[in-house]
């Protein structure tokens, strides 16, 4: 079972050669499993974890609002100042939010910074026109 035999001399199915159709076959099975793993893990979890589910779902809702209403603009982005983990997925503990806080903090004061200079230049400005 370990060790196929795979002889030369015979073209495999459809006149692919074996060694092929190995390779093949097991990238096939690497998607599948790719794909309908998490179907089958997510389904599985929740009926063995029934009782939580409504829980886990109200906590997690709760967090995506933390996450939409702490997180920084995506518009301020740029090539030289890029948005630091718009969707929170580095999250894993407390610290780690934490420390995901602290980056969209620091990210929205890089987008602050020389506005207000800019703003009262501008009143300034607005002030002597007026005059």
């Amino acid at each position: 079972m370990g060790k196929p035999t795979i002889d030369p001399s015979t073209p495999g199915f459809a006149g692919i050669d074996p060694v092929y159709l190995s390779i093949l076959g097991t990238a096939a099975c690497g998607g599948l499993g790719y794909l309908v793993g998490p179907a089958l893990g997510n389904g599985l979890w929740a009926v063995v974890y029934r009782a939580k589910r409504k829980e886990t779902e109200r906590m997690d809702n709760e967090f995506w609002k933390h996450v939409v209403r702490n997180r920084a603009d995506a518009l301020g982005q740029t090539m030289q100042n890029r948005l630091p983990d718009f969707y929170a997925e580095s999250v894993t503990s407390l610290s780690t939010y934490r420390q995901w806080l602290r980056d969209q903090s620091a990210f929205k004061r890089k987008l602050q910074h020389g506005v207000e200079e800019a703003q009262r230049e501008e009143q300034r400005r607005a002030g002597r026109s007026g005059l």
